[in-house]
């Protein structure tokens, strides 16, 4: 029976190690047993030569693991006591689910996913350990490059700014993807230069700081790829590869690197093609393949729209600063035009133009000059921002000097210089001048085809002068060339006003002098002629004579009086007392004044007075002057058998006096100028009826001071006249 048992026993324990035996053979994962302590391999599967692509010593000890190479997602490798079959040996550890790229025995590279745990006796003591691995090479990538790619949909998504953009999505592909990633954008120039870049390493980042500061974009490595629109796959460089670079120096930086392997996508989209992406890998990693280039593909198509769409939004960015920029430029317009409109003298203008455009247009210096009227010279009238030593030495310019300013008055066109290169190649006199300015601007003040001068802008950068930024210059010159014309118009008509206003001046002062130079020796003369007519009217031969002298001696004395009351309005000496009176009286008294004068004429005078007593305060003299010369003035334009008739109508606060005629009446051409100074309907010898014509003026004025109104009306030459006075009862 024991004989029997311990058959049945030993049967039992090589069918389970026959069965343990086929179970690990069987596994599609790998699974390798070592022995305690010392690493020995006491059993390896298929599997593991399937994963590995080589077949294990079996005889390994943990030393010898240094030959399987393993490295972590930083890079670094595996030593041999790294192994997590390695540390369950030897620290009884229990790894699970550990990822390890490997390289493989031809030369690929791939990831497993690792389980290892230590088997342990009846005591405790780790006799053995046993590790299990699958291949997830193709999960991982798979995973990577979502991962990669929904990381790059993010960063597109998160900015519009190209270069900040291209920076993170070359980031972006360091490490995971490539140890070196390169951006290359075609400029205006149609090369290609270097627009970002990236380095798995930080000691990597000076040597690529070196490549581009020293050395030019591989243009013609890449012109091909941009050529074709397709991606390039460099699984493993060659020396024709590197041969493509035709500096040696340049050549030997980079293979220093270590980049061994490469891909080059183009960056394009339906609209255009924007550059290329480069992604390179060092000599330790795997080299590119298939399913890398699918990866990169997918990287620069979506770098590729991340461009088109930064474009897009450079360019509406672009136009709507430029839209700003000239309702800005419309806004400084309208303002110089403002400014400029209440400049009513040139040196008026020139100032608020200097001050003006200082502020709008951000010009260094400013300089405005006009052509002398008389020499072939520029002169300088105003200058902001410029040194006073150069302006005395250009204060004249001749028109022949070939300066700037001089040209574009000569030409008539602006003169535009980007640089001082331009400048002093166009003008070497002024490459002596020490000046901060870096571009200058030239432009003429046309008015009808000729330039009156020019106006010219220093500025301290360097400038490209646009057609926006030209005709907005142009427009201001055009402002300037208009509000200077104006103002020497004005000047000139200002200077004529004066020369008038002066003479104007001088003849109402030789009025007031010569009316009181005259009335002294006028007093005398009727003095003398009312006593020869108390004394003599008994003499029928001298009645008549005396009489003539008498009549003659008062009308020239009512004229030195109103010659008088216009030198004293003049000097706004006139003035007016204020007492309480009655108007109808007035009347009354003032057609006594002039029966004599309308009988002699044989024209009737009548009077429309109400019974009722019309109170006015007012000068009881002045308007008795008022009415009678109204009244003489309509007798002298009323012929024989006419009438003239006055009346008066009391208002609530008004009171109302008419003068109405049947004279000739007054064209409608003169009505308006009827209360002008010595004006008349009729001059020289065509003229009819004596006077100077300041009856009605001084009468105007007189009603005026009483704040009243005097209007005059006419039908038409030959149907009448009538003057209406307003005057207000109570002042």
């Amino acid at each position: 029976m024991l004989n029997s048992g311990r058959a049945a026993h030993k049967f039992m324990a090589l069918l389970q190690q026959s069965l343990l035996d086929a179970v690990i053979r069987q596994m599609p994962a790998g699974v390798m047993i070592a022995d305690a302590p010392t690493g020995r391999l006491i059993a390896v599967n298929a599997s593991v030569h399937t994963i590995w692509r080589r077949d294990p010593p079996v005889s390994s000890e943990i030393h010898e693991y240094a030959a399987y190479e393993g490295f972590r997602p930083d890079g670094t490798a595996y030593l041999a006591s790294e192994w997590p079959l390695a540390r369950a040996i030897l620290r009884g550890e229990v790894v699970h689910r550990e990822e390890i790229r490997i390289r493989r025995g031809d030369g690929t590279f791939g990831v497993i996913r690792v389980d290892a745990s230590p088997v342990q006796d009846d005591r405790g003591v780790i006799v053995a350990a046993v590790t299990t691995f699958i291949d997830v090479t193709d999960d991982r990538r798979e995973r990577d490059s979502l991962a990669v790619l929904a990381a790059a949909s993010t960063i597109i998504g998160e900015s519009l700014e190209s270069n900040e953009t291209l920076r993170r999505l070359a980031g972006l592909a360091v490490p995971s993807f490539a140890d070196f990633a390169f951006v290359y954008l075609l400029g205006e120039d149609n090369f290609l230069h270097r627009s970002s870049w990236s380095a798995a390493r930080p000691e990597h980042e000076q040597a690529l700081a070196t490549l581009r500061e020293r050395f030019p974009a591989p243009t013609e490595a890449m012109q091909a790829i941009i050529a074709s629109g397709r991606a390039e796959l460099k699984p493993r460089l060659t020396t024709d590869d590197w041969a493509l670079l035709p500096d040696p120096e340049q050549r030997k930086l980079l293979t220093d690197l270590g980049i061994a392997s490469a891909i080059n996508v183009p960056l394009y989209t339906s609209v255009r093609t924007y550059g290329v992406m480069s992604f390179a890998r060092v000599d330790a990693g795997p080299p590119y393949d298939e399913d890398d280039l699918v990866l990169a593909e997918e990287l620069g198509r979506r770098a590729a729209a991340a461009l088109e769409r930064s474009a897009f939004f450079e360019t509406e960015r672009a136009h709507r600063v430029r839209a700003e920029i000239s309702e800005r430029r419309i806004a400084n317009l309208q303002s110089l035009t403002a400014a400029l409109a209440s400049a009513m003298a040139v040196a008026d203008v020139a100032d608020r133009v200097t001050q003006l455009l200082e502020r709008v247009i951000g010009a260094r210096g400013i300089v405005l000059a006009l052509r002398d009227d008389h020499e072939p010279l520029l002169r300088v009238i105003r200058t902001v921002g410029l040194d006073e030593n150069v302006v005395e030495q250009f204060r004249e310019m001749r028109l022949d000097s070939g300066l700037p300013l001089p040209e574009a008055v000569v030409t008539g066109t602006p003169i535009w210089k980007r640089n001082r290169e331009e400048m002093t190649m166009h003008a070497p006199v002024l490459s002596a001048i020490d000046t901060p300015s870096r571009s200058w601007a030239a432009i003429p003040l046309n008015v009808d085809g000729h330039a009156i001068g020019a106006i010219g802008f220093s500025f301290s950068e360097e400038r490209r002068f646009d057609n926006d930024e030209q005709n907005f210059l142009i427009g201001i010159a055009g402002q300037c060339a208009i509000a200077i014309a104006r103002a020497r118009l004005f000047d000139s008509e200002r200077h004529t006003r004066e020369e008038a206003e002066r003479a104007s001046r001088a003849k109402d002062e030789f009025l007031a002098i010569l009316s009181h130079e005259l009335r002294t020796p006028m007093t005398t003369v009727i003095g003398w002629a009312d006593f020869l007519k108390m004394t003599h009217s008994h003499d029928p031969e001298l009645a008549a004579p005396i009489d003539a002298l008498r009549n003659s001696a008062r009308l020239q004395a009512k004229l030195v009086d109103d010659l008088l009351d216009v030198s004293r309005i003049i000097a706004n000496k006139l003035t007016i007392r204020s007492v309480r009176t009655e108007l109808n009286a007035i009347v009354h008294n003032a057609v006594e004044d002039v029966l004599m004068t309308a009988r002699e004429k044989g024209v009737a005078v009548l009077e429309e007075l109400g019974v009722d007593d019309v109170p006015i305060v007012g000068d009881p003299d002045r308007l008795r002057q008022i009415v009678t010369n109204l009244l003489v003035n309509a007798i002298k334009f009323t012929p024989a058998a006419g009438r003239v008739t006055v009346s008066v109508r009391d208002g609530k606060d008004m009171a109302e006096l008419k003068v109405r005629d049947t004279g000739e009446g007054i064209s409608p051409e003169f009505l308006p100028h009827v209360f002008d100074r010595f004006r008349q309907a009729s001059v020289g010898d065509s003229r009819r009826h004596a006077g100077l014509g300041l009856g009605l003026s001084i009468g105007q004025h007189l009603v005026e001071l009483h704040g009243g109104t005097v209007t005059a009306s006419s039908p038409g030459l030959g149907k009448g006249a009538t003057f209406t006075i307003c005057l207000p009862k109570r002042s």
